[in-house]
């Protein structure tokens, strides 16, 4: 039996099926741990329905350990280093979210 790919999680992603894509990557993922693409097209799920508090961080960061030079999996990162900044700085003031983007701009 072929062990799973991180195509059959694209192919339901495509279909909208997010929840089959995500059980689909998962198992991929089991399978062969080092499927960084997997990760990645995880991570990005995780990033626009953002079920699962923190998911998104634990793909991105599973990513780059497997490749640190992965140019998708360091724009990933990106994205979630500027969203948990946003984050933090609406907590604290939610008139200067420009601020934090400028800041971030200046360290990527």
């Amino acid at each position: 039996m072929p062990r799973p790919t991180s195509l059959s999680g694209r192919i339901n992603l495509r279909r909208s099926d997010q929840e089959a894509a995500i059980a689909a990557l998962k198992t991929a993922i089991f399978w062969d741990p080092k499927l960084i693409d997997a990760h990645i097209l995880l991570g990005r799920i995780f990033w626009t329905v953002a079920t699962e508090a923190g998911s998104q961080e634990v793909c991105t960061l599973s990513a780059i350990t497997i490749d640190p030079n992965n140019q998708e999996a360091m724009a990933l990162q990106r994205q979630v280093t500027l969203r948990q900044l946003e984050s933090l700085q609406t907590e604290a003031c939610p008139t200067n979210s420009e601020v934090v983007r400028s800041a971030f701009r200046l360290f990527t």
